[in-house]
């Protein structure tokens, strides 16, 4: 049975199955679980004032009183869903919001040659239809294109350059930027909320055997750990931390369950 020191060391000695955090923000009734973790550590704290005597000619520690106790835990977030950015933002009230967007790409499509006015013709592939100001350049920048009028039109995936053969470079290869409509969108306000605040249940599952962890706080506060990074690489990831305050006196409690 687990908890016995030496009676059953390979019971004792555990890997974590599965961890999980689950957090329910004040005034709010439904626990939302934040989903895959890594890098997870709890760190308890306790600090310490210390008194020595040298009555005998030797400083030596006579008292060590608690000064200053908490609790706190680390992780990173591996989900990028809404709920986890506005905690790591600090995200204000959500809503929703009709959104348009500034797009540069480089673009490939084909061309042909208008035989009535000599236009050039640009199909491009898979690009969202223009609207507003949009500019066309080609690759090695000798054209560019900005406004609208008698410059070019843009109609669905088209854009029709007045000088022939202007777009027809490298390839077929032209740098296009131009604003687009995403439609509705959820937004939040960044850093709206000065506290996000509430309860937390970190737990420690143990599938093979052992004992299943349970640290439920009463009371935490929500911020950032450090840099939000966009690698091309890997995986986005959300560093959180999650620090423990006291109710009357207790932070929270801590359950065992042997498995």
């Amino acid at each position: 049975m687990a908890g016995y020191l030496g009676s059953n060391i390979s019971r004792n000695v555990q890997i974590p199955h599965g961890v999980r955090l689950m957090f329910l923000e004040s005034g709010t009734t439904s626990w939302i679980n934040l989903g895959d973790l890594s890098d997870v550590s709890v760190t308890p704290l306790a600090e310490f004032l210390e008194a020595f005597s040298n009555h005998d000619g030797k400083n030596a520690l006579v008292k060590r009183i608690l000064t200053n106790r908490g609790i706190s835990i680390e992780c990173t977030l591996n989900e990028i869903n809404v709920e986890n950015l506005k905690l790591v933002f600090m995200g204000g009230a959500t809503g929703t919001q009709s959104k348009t967007i500034q797009v540069a790409e480089v673009l490939t499509g084909s061309t042909n040659t208008d035989n009535v006015n000599g236009e050039v013709d640009y199909t491009l592939s898979d690009t969202p239809t223009g609207t507003g100001t949009v500019t066309v350049k080609s690759e090695s920048g000798a054209q560019t294109y900005t406004g609208g009028g008698s410059d070019y039109d843009i109609s669905g995936v088209t854009i029709t350059a007045v000088t022939t053969g202007s777009l027809d470079v490298d390839g077929n290869k032209i740098h296009v930027s131009y604003e687009t409509s995403i439609g509705t969108s959820t937004k939040f306000e960044v850093l709206g909320n000065t506290e996000i605040e509430g309860q937390a249940q970190f737990q420690i599952r143990n599938q093979d055997g052992g004992l299943s962890q349970i640290l439920e706080l009463s009371s935490v506060t929500i911020a950032p750990s450090g840099a939000i990074a966009t690698p091309v690489d890997a995986i986005q990831t959300l560093p959180l931390t999650l620090t423990a305050q006291a109710v009357n006196g207790s932070f929270g409690d801590m359950f065992l369950v042997d498995v």
